[in-house]
Parts: C-alpha cells; structure tokens; sequence
C-alpha cells in the first residue's frame, strides 16, 4: 500500500457529492451508474455503498446492489481515484464488500482487456461464470464473474 493509510466504511449521506463526481469521473456516461436519490436507500437494505475514505477524501467506493428475488448481490461499481490506484484501495473495498455481502453471492462484471482488475478478482476467490457480449458502450464484451460470501474472509 505504500504507506497509503486510509479506512474502508459505510456510506453516509453526506458522501453522495464525493461519490459521485468520483464516479461521473471513472465512468461517465454509464446507464446504470448511481443517481443522486440512491444515497436516501442506504439504510434499506437494497443497496450497500463502501467508501475508502483517505484523511477526510473520499478516494474509492464499491456498490452492491441487492434486487429482489436474486440470489446475488451485484457488485455494479468498484472505482478508486486515478492518483490512489495500485495502492490495495482497490482489493480492500472488494474484501470488505465480500465480508458485508447481504446474499449468499456476489456477481461482477468486469473488462477483459482490465487486467489488474481480472487478476484481483481472481485472487479473491472470483470465478468467471459466463460472458456478456458487447456489454460496455465501446463493444468490448464483459466477463461475469461470481464468488460465495464469506463473513470471514481475510486475504
């Protein structure tokens, strides 16, 4: 982590500005990103949002979507700033969204050409289960990959 000490909790409220500039700037445009009125439904169990908070400065943040009569929790977004990337920020919010997970799995999409993403979630224990075809706005496809919960876990 090159002495990069940040804490990984839950979203507040009061996040939502932080959280999503940080998103419209890692993902512009994307049609399923967070709106501003999904930071009232954090209590509510449909969606869990993990912040890694960085003395103050929100610089990371994965989302868990938990839709009704799925199994899974989807992990819509992992993002972390471009100047803290390839710290553990990254990896940290995936492990704590894997300990916080509300159903008994977890499913990502991920990039095929995003190698370090790929190679994280591997060594957490994710298993590409199926492939989507052109699913990002560029064509390229995503792979969708799964892993049990596990309250326990410690990488």
């Amino acid at each position: 982590m090159s002495g990069t000490v940040f804490t990984i909790r839950n979203a507040v409220p009061e996040d939502r500005d932080a959280v999503m500039a940080l998103q419209e700037s890692l993902f512009p445009d994307d049609p399923v990103a967070l709106r501003q009125d999904d930071f009232q439904h954090l209590c509510e169990g449909s969606l869990q949002i993990y912040v890694a908070d960085l003395h103050g400065q929100i610089v990371g943040f994965v989302v868990l979507r938990n839709r009704r009569f799925r199994l899974w929790s989807g992990g819509d977004f992992l993002g972390v700033s471009s100047e803290h990337r390839l710290k553990g920020i990254g990896k940290a919010l995936v492990i704590h969204a894997i300990q916080n997970c509300r159903r008994s799995f977890i499913r990502i999409f991920v990039r095929p050409s995003n190698v370090h993403a790929l190679a994280m979630y591997k060594s957490l224990g994710f298993h590409k289960v199926s492939r989507r075809s052109k699913s990002y706005p560029d064509g390229e496809d995503a792979l969708i990959m799964m892993r049990i919960r596990d309250s326990n876990f410690q990488a």
